[in-house]
């Protein structure tokens, strides 16, 4: 999984957030991994995690989700919490794997990412599970306009590059 992060700057235009994880899966079906075709990807906002938590609340109290999935949410939004409380912090965000063009939200799958500094870490949290990626890379392919400004890798079996495997 290849995760990119994005930043539109203070004034993204509107219906668009300033700050998106774009999440890149491979599979590997017994065959090589295309680094240029992923097998899916969807293009995440990070919004303020209560604007999360207001939208959970109601999928709740219509019945689309469990108090189990709820409270996943609550404890992701507390995650946030937590981490704006900590020295340096600059932002704590979530958002919603949703269809593309958003119109369909996934229950139960949604991200956290936070920021300090250089720093940036996300925590996916799909069906029940979740995905820690602890450290994002600064974009080397240069600066040019809509280019990511950072990214990370997940590749627990080593799979695309022997160096970052777990």
């Amino acid at each position: 999984m290849r995760l990119q992060f994005f930043d539109n700057g203070s004034k993204p235009g509107r219906g668009k957030s300033q700050h998106v994880l774009k999440v890149r899966v491979f599979l590997n079906a017994n065959k090589p991994i295309n680094q240029r075709k992923p097998d899916w990807e969807r293009c995440i906002q990070l919004i303020d995690p209560q604007k999360v938590i207001a939208w959970a609340e109601g999928e709740h109290e219509q019945g689309k989700i469990s108090g189990d999935v709820l409270r996943r949410y609550y404890d992701a939004a507390r995650s946030c919490q937590d981490w704006m409380a900590e020295p340096d912090a600059e932002w704590a965000k979530m958002g919603h794997v949703a269809s593309q063009p958003g119109t369909v939200y996934f229950h139960d799958q949604f991200v956290a990412v936070r920021r300090k500094g250089s720093g940036l870490n996300a925590t996916l949290y799909i069906d029940g599970a979740t995905i820690e990626i602890e450290k994002f890379h600064p974009n080397t392919a240069g600066s040019r306009t809509g280019a990511p400004k950072l990214h990370a890798l997940y590749d627990p079996q080593g799979l695309i590059d022997k160096r970052m495997s777990k």
